[in-house]
């Protein structure tokens, strides 16, 4: 494994992953939970399972419960391969797709899991319009660390990672949406790589698009400020090209009605 020094690989404190879905923890901090297993909680915001019958039929369950479940013993089998302990894993009761119109519940849940948890660093998905529930974790996780800073609380860092985003009308992954100036690259070895692939591997129903993504390298940056009115970039985004039931006016506007309910 490389990076700059061990603290850009992984910080000396304990980490909470706030992720939107099982096996995005594994696609962008995989190299948090080989070096520090014991140290890492991660948070999901939702349980994976999306309402449309399709993607649950094609993964062989009768009903999104079932589905559920499912996703959830891919998860423990995966986060077995790293050797982070089930008590370490969280899980909101929100469906895939279903977070932009529960934003300030999220806000609210996320921010009592930081208290709850008091991590010294927080990774969470960066604001790039290739998936609705990523955004809105990005979103939830941004407002919940605002509420401590009134609240005169210390406010845990917060770090993003790469996810993906349309480029050119395409899926592309693996790098931010400005070219990430000061992202810090960790390059996994070989055998990191394994162990990876490994516990990707157990993520049986998510497998035509895990394939999409690298195993390394992973970025990741400090969190920047975000509008979340504003387009995260020109033309139409992933979650928009894909059909996933969102346009970003329709985001941006969820995210607006969230910020007066929690006030923001």
């Amino acid at each position: 494994m490389s990076a700059p020094n061990s603290k850009l690989r992984s910080p000396d404190k304990s980490v909470l992953v706030i992720v939107s879905h099982p096996d995005d923890e594994t696609l962008g901090c995989a190299h948090l939970l080989l070096l520090q297993p014991a140290q890492c909680h991660i948070l999901h915001t939702t349980t994976g399972a999306p309402a449309e019958e399709r993607f649950w039929r094609q993964a062989g369950a009768e009903s999104r419960e079932e589905y559920a479940v499912a996703r959830r013993k891919e998860l423990l089998a995966a986060m077995e391969v790293f050797a982070v302990a089930p008590e370490r894993l969280h899980m909101l009761p929100f469906g895939d797709r279903d977070l932009p119109r529960n934003l300030a519940t999220l806000v609210h849940q996320v921010h009592a899991h930081i208290e709850a948890l008091t991590p010294g660093c927080i990774y969470t998905h960066a604001f790039e319009g290739g998936h609705p529930d990523h955004d809105s974790t990005r979103y939830a996780v941004g407002r919940a660390l605002e509420m401590m800073r009134r609240e005169g609380k210390p406010v845990p860092e917060l770090r993003e990672f790469t996810g993906y985003h349309a480029r050119g009308g395409e899926f592309f992954s693996g790098a931010f949406l400005d070219g990430g100036v000061t992202a810090v690259d960790v390059h996994l070895d070989p055998e990191e790589m394994v162990r990876k692939r490994r516990a990707l591997d157990c993520y049986y129903s998510q497998q035509r698009v895990i394939q999409r993504f690298a195993l390394s390298p992973e970025r990741w940056r400090p969190a920047p400020a975000e509008d979340f009115r504003r387009r995260p970039h020109e033309g139409p985004l992933y979650y928009e090209i894909r059909e996933m039931g969102y346009r970003f006016e329709e985001f941006a506007g969820l995210t607006q009605e969230a910020d007066a309910s929690i006030g923001a």
